[in-house]
């Protein structure tokens, strides 16, 4: 069973401009399962919960400041942890939705062997 995963987000990926990843809501679906989750700001996360794991700059001379807004030339790492959990060929979706920017949906499947670290693609 797949449990948290991790991915990385930059603006150009959602919408130009400053993202208020504060105010942004995740909700995950995997089959009959639907969840709205949190953001936790702690150094722990408790499921089920997102957090940001890691701020960083996009091209080598660039860094990422400590705020919530994501930004041009910033990525930030996400650890999502929903309460449901997806199968091997089981199908899930992660919306992220910030109040200020364009909605970003991804739809992956879990493929048949799950390994501590999977990629996902």
């Amino acid at each position: 069973m797949l449990g948290a995963f991790e991915l990385t987000i930059q603006p150009f990926m959602m919408n130009s401009g400053n993202i208020d990843m504060g105010h942004a809501s995740v909700l995950w679906v995997s089959g009959s399962d639907q969840e709205k989750l949190s953001l936790m700001q702690t150094s722990q996360l408790i499921c089920p919960n997102w957090t940001i794991t890691k701020k960083a700059g996009s091209t080598p001379l660039n860094s990422a400041n400590q705020d919530l807004f994501l930004e041009t030339g910033e990525q930030f790492t996400l650890l999502v942890c929903p309460a449901g959990h997806a199968g091997p060929y089981q199908e899930f979706t992660m919306t992220i939705t910030p109040q200020n920017g364009q909605i970003l949906p991804l739809t992956r499947t879990v493929p048949p062997a799950i390994t501590p670290v999977t990629n996902l693609g």
